[in-house]
């Protein structure tokens, strides 16, 4: 099973960014980076449950995305809602 067909990442954020996971300040974690435009933690969900937790939280979060082909994001990365 994908990430894809466990998390609808359209309807995941009320805020999307821009910013990719690799362009975030990495931190003593390997899931949680810092985003030094906003000012935030932002935590890495690769499971359905990591996600519960950080939308439950309202932290900043990267979802991996299916790869797509060139061009599309490794990550999406925002705000859940």
């Amino acid at each position: 099973m994908t990430h894809a067909t466990v998390i609808n990442c359209t309807n995941l954020f009320k805020v999307r960014c821009p910013m990719q996971w690799d362009a975030f300040i990495r931190t003593g974690r390997g899931d949680v980076r810092f985003c030094a435009h906003c000012q935030k933690m932002v935590y890495l969900c690769e499971t359905p449950e990591a996600v519960a937790l950080a939308s439950k939280e309202g932290r900043c979060m990267a979802v991996p995305t299916v790869d797509a082909g060139p061009g599309y994001p490794a990550h999406f990365v925002g705000i859940p809602g």
